[in-house]
């Protein structure tokens, strides 16, 4: 996890990030670049990283999809906003929280795993029947 070194950050990270930065326990300041797109939006499982957690993901998201359109809903389309407002409107329903440990690997330092969104396991792992509820229906 932690900071785009090319891409600006999107206007839905906006609020999330400012207020995971105002915590303690961050990296230094220098070391990464805070306006900058923040990553990752969720873990999945919490270990081993994007190499597990994108097909995971990827895969929730084709179920979703394939129930929205069963129900004769369009699809999702750019997921990342709605995956923020709903992290944020209904906390502990769409993902379970991952709040232990940090991204240091072979640093000093890492990016800690807080409540809410952090920028070492995003909103955590995907909770099936919350993603149902507010991906899978209108």
């Amino acid at each position: 996890g932690g900071f785009s070194i090319q891409f600006p950050m999107p206007s839905h990270q906006a609020d999330t990030v400012s207020a995971y930065l105002a915590k303690g326990g961050m990296p230094p300041s220098s070391s990464f670049n805070a306006k900058n797109r923040a990553y990752p939006d969720m873990a999945a499982v919490g270990v081993s990283g994007t190499s597990q957690s994108c097909p995971i993901s990827a895969g929730l998201l084709a179920l979703v999809v394939d129930r929205r359109l069963n129900l004769g809903l369009p699809p999702l389309g750019y997921v990342a906003p709605r995956l923020y407002a709903v992290a944020t409107a209904h906390p502990g329903e769409a993902f379970e929280d991952i709040v232990g440990g940090d991204s240091s690997t072979s640093c000093d330092n890492g990016f800690p795993a807080t409540e809410g969104w952090d920028a070492n396991t995003g909103f955590g792992r995907p909770v099936w029947e919350g993603w149902v509820k507010y991906f899978g229906e209108d």
